[in-house]
């Protein structure tokens, strides 16, 4: 079967994995039609999948005609034309609880994660970057940190839900984002050890993520991603790379996630983080991402007929 990922824009180039890992699987030919990936993307996904076909975005007005089904990556991408939004054979992945693309059956969108309103089928994109669990104990049962992850933000973090992080260990926040004001951080207790990495490559982000232990969300003023208008990217990723999750009971309220460690946003209880993770516990978060994987391609086996 032939699929395709459309992309017409110059982000989002994060969600093509879990498309590719899902191809790998199933024995699909796929063909991804993008701009030119920033940060590296197209590189790491060709370390992680050898048979990789990349081509420009204009290629595919030439070759739709031979492609079985289209995943239309970003669901308000303008240029994907509407007047093919029609078809049958176009799955549409909803980033918003809005539906902006009515005009494609209900039947073949999913959602990136369950939104608060308008629900609908939806899986979360994180496919195995740490394959095993055993790669996950060995990056780092060596290590003496505490070493979390903050993904993304945009200069708005909410120091004082960082400042509770509390663990016997040092702990080592890592902040991984285009650009980052350290003036917005001088109120981040001096405690922690602080590694501000701007605008580096997706091989040294997952480097990162391999290497630490926690992912911690729904810490900066984003309320969309609490109150599940749309989704941070940080929390596949961190399923991908088996980093356990730290999030607010109020958005794990909808994801219901089973190994994610919790907090009150309208506490300020400390954040109690372990300075190991356990072999049962990295086992859970391999099983609950599988079971994340598991449950998209079922919802896709139903539809690539």
């Amino acid at each position: 079967m032939k699929i395709a990922i459309f992309s017409g824009l110059s982000f989002h180039f994060e969600m093509f994995g879990y498309i590719i890992h899902l191809c790998k699987t199933n024995g699909h030919h796929l063909t991804i039609y993008s701009p030119p990936c920033s940060h590296g993307w197209n590189e790491f996904y060709k370390q992680l999948y050898s048979r990789l076909e990349l081509k420009a975005v204009g290629h595919f007005f030439s070759d739709y005609n031979t492609i079985d089904y289209i995943f239309l990556i970003t669901d308000d991408d303008r240029n994907f034309p509407e007047s093919l939004t029609t078809k049958k054979n176009i799955i549409c992945i909803d980033h918003n609880y809005i539906i902006r693309r009515p005009s494609i059956d209900l039947k073949y969108h999913i959602g990136t994660r369950p939104f608060s309103t308008n629900y609908r089928k939806w899986a979360l994109p994180c496919y195995p970057i740490v394959m095993t669990t055993s790669e996950k104990r060995d990056s780092i049962v060596k290590l003496d940190n505490v070493d979390i992850v903050i993904l993304g933000g945009r200069n708005d973090y909410e120091v004082k839900h960082i400042n509770r992080l509390s663990s016997t260990s040092n702990i080592r926040l890592h902040i991984i984002s285009r650009i980052v004001d350290p003036r917005l951080l001088s109120s981040l207790d001096q405690r922690f050890t602080l590694c501000i990495h701007e605008n580096i490559s997706t091989s040294e982000m997952i480097k990162i993520l391999k290497e630490s232990k926690y992912v911690l969300c729904d810490i900066t003023s984003n309320l969309d991603h609490i109150t599940g208008k749309s989704m941070s990217g940080s929390i596949p990723l961190a399923f991908s790379n088996l980093n356990k999750l730290i999030l607010s009971k109020e958005n794990n309220s909808l994801y219901k996630f089973k190994t994610a460690q919790t907090f009150d946003l309208n506490s300020s209880e400390p954040i109690e983080v372990s300075s190991k993770l356990s072999q049962m516990e990295i086992q859970n978060i391999f099983n609950e991402r599988n079971s994340l994987i598991k449950e998209f391609h079922n919802h896709m086996n139903t539809l690539l007929r």
